[in-house]
């Protein structure tokens, strides 16, 4: 069941605003929404904006934010977009890697450009934002998507 969101319920654990995020959102700008998703990700952590967040700190994500961003990429993409659409696609695909990025429409290795791998707009594939942009790590970045469902799970 998708939650209604509005600007009195956008409940962070601590204390990030998420008031931009819902209105880029809600006006469909996925590109910017992609980018401050990111940047709330960094807040979350005490991050400067644009920092590569490890396999780590999404094992700490607040479940509460996390619920928050979720349905917040749910509810403007009728249910297209969102962590947990993606955490489903893994899982459907027997949390098979080069499969889901296949599903959702990405690369399986990540380009020069990060920009010129993601479609920002509703005819992309479901699944395929909020983009991975935002992960980082030499070897292990890509297990990002089964760390984050991981913590799906727990946060229940």
């Amino acid at each position: 069941v998708i939650q209604k969101i509005t600007s009195n319920n956008l409940v962070s654990e601590v204390g990030v605003d998420y008031t931009k995020l819902h209105y880029l959102l809600n006006k469909k700008k996925w590109k910017e929404a992609d980018k401050e998703t990111w940047d709330i990700l960094c807040q979350l952590f005490g991050r400067p904006s644009g920092y590569y967040l490890k396999l780590n700190d999404i094992k700490t994500l607040p479940c509460q934010d996390l619920a928050t961003l979720d349905q917040l990429w749910i509810k403007s993409s009728g249910g297209r977009f969102g962590f947990s659409i993606q955490s489903r696609i893994y899982q459907e695909v027997s949390e098979d890697y080069p499969s889901f990025c296949d599903r959702v429409g990405w690369p399986v290795y990540n380009p020069h450009v990060m920009d010129s791998a993601f479609n920002f707009n509703l005819k992309s594939p479901i699944g395929h934002l909020p983009s991975r942009r935002w992960v980082g790590g030499y070897f292990d970045w890509w297990r990002h998507i089964e760390i984050l469902t991981i913590k799906l799970k727990e946060c229940g």
